[in-house]
C-alpha cells in the first residue's frame, strides 16, 4: 500500500474539530495544529487526546 502526502487541514477546519471536542486553543495553536496534522484526521484526534490529558493533569 502506497502512502500519499495529504494537504494539511485549513485553520477553520481544525478550529471546528477542536470546538466539537470541547478543546479551547489560541489562534497560534490552530495554525500549528493545521500544519502538523498533515491532513490526517487521526493526527488531530491524537492532539485532542494529548490536550485533554494535559488539562486532566492540571486538575
Amino acid at each position: 500500500m502506497a502512502k500519499r502526502k495529504l494537504d494539511p487541514f485549513d485553520i477553520e477546519r481544525v478550529r471546528l474539530f477542536f470546538e466539537a471536542h470541547g478543546i479551547e486553543v489560541d489562534p497560534d495553536m490552530l495554525e500549528s495544529a493545521a500544519l502538523l496534522s498533515g491532513g490526517v484526521p487521526g493526527d488531530l484526534t491524537r492532539m485532542v487526546d494529548r490536550l485533554r490529558a494535559e488539562e486532566d493533569r492540571k486538575d
